[in-house]
């Protein structure tokens, strides 16, 4: 009978009324192995805006911290990760990973996470999280702002955290594997905003004074690790800055970005669904003065604006 109003209400889109349901039927292990037991099934079957529908009366409950600390006791925090892992194929299916539902969930699981996080979650399950949000980030064929989300969502949690909370975290070893793909991807991720999010998580995550050892294991270029090691908390926007700059021009000749003729001050990211593209061209334009540039030449098929400038030519 439980199994039925629960479809009942999923089918119907009515979130509010599946967390009254939860709460009227009590909230033990076999109303959240129901409630497991409904989402598996949904997600197997492409119903992501099913499993959005639990993510919302799961929000709805978390208002009532008794009732929080009930579901977590009872094991949610280990479901709603496996959930979310539970997303990672269809979010790297060519044919699923730019489906609008997906799309929305992936999010709705960010801000729960976000949500829940916030409350006092054991170091242990909190470490879970952030190492399933640092994976989605690391991961290529995802959809790249889910990419960048996920860890700005990363380091929006530990900014929550006590500092006795983030000491634990730091000295989590299940984090060590997974801080050095990490400082990798910072060298070759390609994104400006997203090599932002990663060094951030890299400082968020390793004490001052441990600072240094761990980007000697991190970074082989030793001129790098000292870069990495200037960055101060404090000042963390203009040190990045001038860290990932040298990164960038260390791993090639230092390049700007135009916008017509517009030059960008700083690195900045442009996304573009293929789709949107009518034809490309790629060349290397000498000049005189300067040396050789390289031109990535895009042309739309409907313009595009970002800020003052159409975005005509990007180099």
């Amino acid at each position: 009978m439980l199994e039925i109003k629960m479809e009942e209400c999923v089918s119907r889109g009515l979130s509010s009324d599946l967390a009254s349901l939860l709460r009227c039927e009590g909230l033990t292990t076999i109303t959240l192995t129901r409630l497991d037991q409904l989402v598996t099934k949904s997600v197997s079957g492409s119903g992501f805006s099913r499993v959005l529908v639990v993510l919302k009366s799961l929000e709805i409950l978390c208002e009532n911290r008794e009732e929080l600390q009930t579901l977590i006791h009872l094991g949610l925090t280990a479901k709603v990760v496996s959930w979310f892992s539970a997303i990672h194929q269809p979010l790297t299916s060519d044919l699923q990973r730019n489906a609008t539902p997906l799309l929305n969930l992936a999010d709705a699981f960010y801000d729960y996470f976000l949500l829940l996080c916030q409350t006092s979650l054991p170091v242990s399950q909190l470490s879970v999280v952030l190492l399933q949000l640092a994976r989605f980030a690391l991961d290529q064929d995802i959809h790249f702002p889910l990419r960048l989300e996920a860890i700005r969502t990363f380091n929006s949690i530990l900014e929550f955290l006590s500092r006795e909370q983030r000491r634990q975290i730091q000295m989590d070893q299940n984090q060590t594997p997974i801080l050095s793909q990490v400082a990798a991807a910072v060298l070759t991720v390609g994104d400006y905003e997203l090599q932002v999010s990663l060094s951030e998580a890299l400082c968020r995550l390793t004490p001052r004074k441990e600072r240094e050892h761990r980007a000697n294991q991190w970074f082989s270029c030793r001129d790098i690790s000292r870069a990495f090691c200037d960055i101060r908390d404090v000042d963390f926007e203009v040190d990045c800055r001038r860290f990932l700059n040298f990164v960038n021009r260390y791993h090639g000749d230092q390049r700007r970005a135009f916008l017509d003729s517009t030059e960008g001050f700083l690195w900045g990211s442009i996304h573009l669904l293929k789709e949107e593209v009518d034809r490309y061209s790629l060349y290397l334009k000498q000049d005189g003065c300067t040396g050789a540039e390289t031109v990535l030449s895009v042309q739309l098929n409907t313009p595009s604006c970002t800020r003052t400038a159409e975005v005509v030519r990007w180099s």
